[in-house]
């Protein structure tokens, strides 16, 4: 017996060295997300030397992002393709995708510059992507380093002169957000409106985009902390923060809308949903019994709970807000609790 479970034991320990190994060797291996070239040169895998590098471009009025590596040695006969990975750890799109007909084939052994565009308006045929493959001078052996381009903070400095972000000022912004294939261009973002916050060097910002429809989330309420965020139409507008936008609850997430941006929403009666409407989001601070939103529980609020029980129309209604007692409904049970509050005969909490 005393053998059996030494070698139960052993077992076990063996098993546990060996998923050590191989979170460890996932680490080891995970490389950043982004575009690489891969191909029959690296055995179709990728790695950090073949790695892509984001470049802008600004010409004949035409704006876009393309992906540059710069100086690798390839040979006559090799193929490649770029791929996209999200976890750093396996391939999740191909470029071109459609299989093997469409790997780029090397003419001549020589060092390459290889740049790469996601879809446009033109098609290459097969090639609905554009890809330029082309022989370079062998890199040099100048080792002097570099000092990196800053990068300027155009929130901040939108920020700092009092401008209002325009289309063109989140154009990289919202291309970040939406992940598409298409570059979308400035001429086609819809902003709708804005809030500059005064505590923080951000603004809300309400926008759409031509063929996408409005950006949304499907949200409708929900607790940040001290303050709640309330939609009519399932819609979540966006905070622009260190050239990047957020949906709200994201950049809660991410700790970037903070409980002091929150509480200037709130004091300002922040009104979002330019799409949908003034009226059609709010942030309110979390009061039980303030079914009208207006920063107090009192006897009005008994009455609105009262009238929309009768299905009679109110100008505002907070369900969230206006259960009292807490059993996610709006009833004759909570409009009693928030009156026997006001005389003292009930504590809400």
């Amino acid at each position: 017996m005393k053998k059996v479970i030494a070698l139960v034991l052993a077992t076990v320990f063996m098993l546990s060295c060996f998923a050590a190994m191989a979170v460890s060797v996932e680490a080891a291996t995970k490389l950043p997300s982004g575009y690489y070239v891969v191909g029959s040169f690296n055995n179709w895998t990728f790695d950090k030397a073949y790695r892509m590098q984001s470049e802008l471009y600004d010409r004949d009025n035409d704006k876009g992002e393309y992906y540059l590596l710069k100086g690798i040695r390839l040979s006559a006969g090799d193929e490649l393709k770029v791929g996209y990975t999200e976890n750093g750890l396996k391939i999740s799109a191909w470029y071109p995708d459609s299989g093997p007909q469409t790997n780029y084939a090397i003419s001549e052994d020589s060092y390459y510059n290889i740049a790469f565009a996601l879809p446009t308006d033109e098609t290459l045929g097969d090639w609905d992507w554009q890809l330029w493959v082309e022989p370079c001078d062998p890199p040099t052996d100048d080792t002097t380093p570099v000092d990196p381009e800053p990068v300027i903070n155009h929130t901040k400095k939108l920020w700092d002169d009092r401008q209002t972000p325009a289309a063109e000022d989140i154009e990289e912004a919202v291309n970040e957000q939406f992940n598409s294939r298409t570059w979308i261009n400035a001429e086609d973002i819809m902003v709708f409106n804005t809030y500059r916050f005064n505590s923080a060097p951000a603004y809300v910002v309400d926008f759409g985009v031509k063929g996408y429809g409005i950006y949304c989330e499907v949200i409708t309420e929900e607790y940040f902390g001290d303050y709640l965020f309330w939609s009519a139409s399932s819609y979540e507008p966006s905070i622009y923060v260190d050239n990047k936008l957020y949906t709200f609850t994201k950049a809660y997430q991410a700790s970037v809308l903070t409980q002091e941006m929150l509480a200037e929403l709130a004091e300002a009666d922040y009104r979002g949903g330019g799409y949908y409407g003034e009226n059609s989001c709010r942030v309110l601070p979390v009061i039980k019994g303030d079914a009208n939103g207006d920063g107090a529980c009192t006897i009005i609020d008994a009455t609105c709970v009262q009238r929309h029980e009768a299905g009679v129309a109110v100008n505002s209604f907070f369900k969230p807000l206006a259960d009292v007692d807490g059993d996610s409904e709006a009833n004759i049970i909570d409009a009693t609790l928030i009156q026997r509050s006001e005389i003292g005969l009930y504590t809400i909490e």
